[in-house]
């Protein structure tokens, strides 16, 4: 399981589908370093749930994945 996770957040972390998307409402957006980027959502089964941002890099280079919160269970923020 973990290894398919890693394999999907280094290849394509923005790639919508029913287990990934963008968060919405106040939980929408996340302040990393000091800038403010889209947060994303990975449902993992068992209602595991893995919260990310994807910070773009100088030069519109693919940027770094970086988890904000990480769940074993659905989080109450989201029901």
């Amino acid at each position: 399981m973990l290894v398919n996770v890693w394999d999907f957040l280094t290849r394509n972390p923005q790639e919508r589908s029913v287990a990934c998307h963008e968060l919405r409402g106040d939980l929408a957006t996340v302040t990393h370093s000091g800038a403010t980027h889209a947060q994303w959502q990975l449902e993992l089964p068992g209602g595991a749930r893995i919260w990310y941002c994807v910070t773009r890099a100088a030069g519109k280079k693919p940027g770094e994945v970086t988890l904000t919160r990480v769940s074993t269970h659905h989080p109450n923020a989201t029901k």
